[in-house]
């Protein structure tokens, strides 16, 4: 398993239709995993789906505003020895919320933490938070099939062994130098010079 240097300075941005991170300067030295933690077009094994803007409100209030880092914990623990890192980039489109994920070296469990996702036993994320707004939607006979969650606080992403959301797994990053995320979706494109143009730099769609 390889560990990966992240290096870049720190920009939190928020834009009118949607949300991103993006941590481009900061030099740490851990693990980086990535995956979608939400996704839109799912109900979970909670019996839950989740709107679009869903997050927007609370993370452009809490996280943007206060230039505070989104936390990624063990297992929705809550001690010190569930610390394990925090997201250093997050994109909103139109498949999800997509995630790369710094696990920290100093995380108390880090070793423990590589090896259970060697051994697959760690094998995806779950957000975490406050449901503060929802509606509940029906089938044709009247009879309640889930929760559409409307609006909520994310107060942290987990590592966890049985993700609610089965989409939601991860994958260890293969870049060496890492300086953002491009579109899952597309190809690498290269600008005239040669280099690669990131993704970030469009508007996200809601």
């Amino acid at each position: 398993m390889k560990l990966i240097k992240v290096e870049g300075k720190k920009d939190i941005l928020k834009i009118s239709n949607g949300f991103f991170f993006e941590n481009t300067k900061e030099v740490r030295e851990g693990l980086i995993l990535d995956g979608y933690f939400k996704r839109w077009d799912s109900v979970n094994e909670n019996g839950a789906s989740y709107a679009k803007n869903s997050y927007d409100k609370f993370i452009n209030h809490y996280f943007v505003r206060n230039k505070l880092n989104v936390p990624i914990n063990l297992m929705h623990g809550s001690g010190f020895g569930d610390l394990a890192g925090k997201i250093v980039n997050m994109k909103k489109d139109p498949y999800g919320i997509f995630i790369q994920a710094l696990i920290s070296r100093h995380a108390v469990h880090f070793e423990n933490i590589k090896g259970l996702i060697e051994d697959e036993i760690l094998q995806g994320f779950s957000d975490e938070g406050f449901v503060t707004d929802f509606e509940l939607i029906k089938n044709e006979n009247n009879e309640v099939t889930h929760v559409n969650i409307l609006e909520a606080f994310l107060t942290k992403v987990s590592l966890v062994d049985i993700p609610a959301e089965g989409s939601a797994q991860f994958q260890i990053a293969n870049a060496t130098n890492f300086i953002g995320f491009e579109d899952l979706n597309k190809k690498d494109k290269k600008t005239k010079d040669g280099e690669k143009k990131n993704s970030l730099s469009r508007l996200l769609k809601s």
